[in-house]
């Protein structure tokens, strides 16, 4: 007896049901549509991130800058009382330092 007629004819060319070969598209345009969400996904991801990081530095800038200006102002309204006086510019000194120092602690401390 040949090898081949041992060979059912229907291996090779067995019919394919409507539902297996529906199942098949439909898995693959799901992972399809995962796989375009997660990329979506990312996008969006990447984009807030840089937004945040956006408005962070700007919030950043304006405290230092706010803080900057009150130092500023502060001196400004202090170093005419201060006169000639080399004790009094110390004292105004030392102030000046405090306010510079906490405000860079605080600021520092908002935005770890």
């Amino acid at each position: 007896m040949p090898i081949s007629s041992s060979v059912p004819d229907r291996i090779g060319s067995a019919p394919v049901t409507p539902a297996r070969s529906s199942r098949i598209p439909n898995r693959t345009e799901r992972a399809v549509r995962r796989v375009e969400a997660e990329i979506v996904e990312a996008g969006l991801t990447a984009w807030a991130d840089a937004e945040i990081d956006r408005m962070e530095s700007f919030a950043l800038q304006e405290a230092i800058s706010t803080a900057t200006e009150v130092e500023f102002d502060f001196y400004d309204r202090f170093k005419h009382a201060a006169g000639n006086s080399a004790v009094k510019h110390e004292l105004l000194s030392r102030k000046l330092e405090i306010l510079s120092n906490t405000n860079s602690r605080r600021i520092s401390r908002r935005f770890r």
